[in-house]
């Protein structure tokens, strides 16, 4: 049943390849409310080095060159709300959530929420917010996800299965979504969580390790080709992944999904991606969805989601996390 359950995760993240289309270390409090102004950064200049850090088994954030049109100002396309966590977490901290948009005329938003592991000793993965609720500033409900996982590192749960919804200890990664509401970018101002889940047994240190180094600029847009290494002598699959857009403060500003591949031992791909956005950012933390990769496996796709690309976005995420959810009860 595990192996079934993994297969179905695959399923789903293959299905994702069609549409290839920071963080806040505020101080731990004891209710997990922050009010924070965004002070995003608009630069628009090219950069005459690049830098690699935060560096996990599959993941790092990247600094280089401008990704972005520049063609409107940061301050027009992100915000940071108000945020509450009802039920705080051992270990578990929440940043500032940041909401975001690839254009100042759509009202679409790609919230993200900075996710923080503050033990020292102490692993957790299926980390899970549950009950993201969506607030006008006079308290009116906007919107609510029943629940999002992380996008962290990566652990082995069986003997083929691997999960990139963990931290380590002192680890950082993000949870993130979209909604489609009207005028939600204009008036979200608090995001309220009921609280959070994880599992913190049963896991071992993963085999496969590809490491995001550096990326090159290209189109109107600027968008991304990412250079990644494959660290072991494993073949390894790159289901599609994730990137988070950070402004100079570390913020994530907007989010995109990274097209994969299939990376050979000791070797190095290039993975693309079309974000499409039209402000200005020079420093990415790329998450990769990472699998062994086998020949013999025969994938069924499964239904494509259709609709507009935010649409489809919503309905991959939709997929991913119930699919993800599916893996943690057979498991528990």
């Amino acid at each position: 049943m595990k192996h079934r359950l993994l297969i179905l995760l695959s399923l789903f993240i293959c299905s994702l390849t069609v549409i290839s289309c920071g963080l806040d270390d505020g101080s731990k409090s004891t209710d997990n409310t922050t009010n924070t102004t965004d002070t995003t950064s608009d630069s628009c200049t090219s950069s005459s080095s690049s830098s690699v850090s935060s560096i996990t088994n599959n993941g790092s954030v990247l600094t280089g060159n401008n990704i972005g049109s520049c063609g409107t100002s940061n301050s027009q396309l992100s915000k940071s709300v108000t945020f509450t966590l009802q039920t705080s977490h051992s270990d578990i901290y929440l940043g500032t959530p940041y909401v975001g948009r690839s254009s100042s005329t759509s009202e679409t938003i790609y919230w993200s929420i900075p996710v923080n592991n503050t033990s020292s000793i102490n692993s957790h993965c299926f980390i899970k917010l549950n009950t993201i609720s969506f607030y006008d500033s006079s308290n009116t409900l906007l919107t609510v996800d029943s629940i999002s996982f992380l996008d962290g590192s990566i652990k082995k749960y069986s003997s083929s299965g691997y999960t990139g919804t963990c931290l380590s200890p002192n680890g950082n990664g993000y949870v993130s979504g979209i909604e489609i509401i009207s005028n939600i970018y204009t008036n979200v101002s608090k995001i309220i969580v009921g609280n959070i889940d994880t599992d913190s047994s049963g896991f071992s240190d993963s085999d496969l390790s590809v490491i995001p180094q550096s990326y090159q600029t290209s189109g109107t847009y600027n968008d991304p080709l990412i250079k990644v290494t494959n660290q072991t002598s494993i073949k390894t699959k790159i289901w599609t992944s994730m990137i988070y857009l950070l402004d100079s403060n570390n913020n994530p500003i907007l989010w995109s999904f990274l097209g994969g591949g299939d990376i050979e031992p000791n070797s190095s791909l290039d993975l693309d991606d079309l974000i499409m956005f039209n402000g200005s950012v020079s420093k990415i933390h790329v998450f990769l969805n990472l699998d062994v990769y086998s020949s013999s496996r025969t994938i069924k796709r499964k239904e494509s989601c259709t609709g507009t690309r935010d649409e489809k976005l919503s309905c991959y995420k939709d997929k991913r996390n119930n699919d993800i959810e599916q893996i943690r009860m057979e498991l528990n």
